[in-house]
């Protein structure tokens, strides 16, 4: 698999990038396109990506679109979608969509990342499973992230994921994974699919 998201602290993913695999006999160059969704069609591609620059490609890509809707690489666009094509006999058929993450502050972005959120949801939400990431010194009953799946009534659909557990209290991590959720430390039910632990470090 290429390297595909952006991971610069200065250009995170800052609008919605889907990554459609699609299982195929032979292998072939990945793709990748520009989608406006206010005007329905491509605006820019698909154009071929090298292979090993996927993430260098999809960083370029997203800052020249928020430097034209936004007049610098930073903020959200919520018009254009980034879509990657994957085509190759050891892949699955399935999109995977990265989302930018919610945030409280500035309110602006606060109300363009829920908006991004609420209409993949509205459009998708039958078809979809979630990945709602909580960084493992936060406790998940203050996440922003947990309390939207539960505004949704996506708890069936959502995998919970503690991230950055080589930062955090093993304990802590271990208590949150183990058995019914425990209340003293943040924590809450996903059922039936539960939490998972992820970090960098070994």
């Amino acid at each position: 698999m290429i390297p595909i998201f952006p991971i610069a602290e200065e250009i995170c993913t800052r609008l919605p990038v889907h990554v459609r695999l699609r299982n195929s006999a032979e292998a072939r160059a990945p793709m990748l396109e520009v989608f406006s969704l206010a005007l329905n069609k491509s605006v820019d591609g698909p154009f071929m990506v090298p292979m090993r620059n996927g993430t260098l490609d999809v960083r370029d890509e997203m800052r020249e679109i928020l430097q034209r809707e936004n007049g610098a690489a930073q903020g959200i666009t919520t018009d254009r979608i980034i879509i990657l094509h994957l085509q190759g006999p050891h892949l699955p058929s399935i999109d995977v969509v990265d989302m930018p993450g919610l945030v409280t502050v500035p309110a602006r972005a606060k109300d363009q990342t829920r908006a991004l959120l609420e209409r993949h949801v509205e459009r998708h939400g039958r078809h979809s499973m979630y990945l709602a990431v909580v960084p493992a010194g936060t406790r998940p009953n203050t996440s922003i992230a947990m309390e939207f799946v539960q505004a949704k009534g996506l708890e069936r659909r959502t995998l919970g994921v503690l991230s950055q557990c080589d930062r955090g209290d093993a304990d802590t991590v271990l208590g949150l994974l183990r058995g019914p959720p425990d209340e003293r430390l943040g924590g809450l039910a996903l059922a039936p699919h539960g939490w998972y632990a992820t970090m960098n470090k070994p």
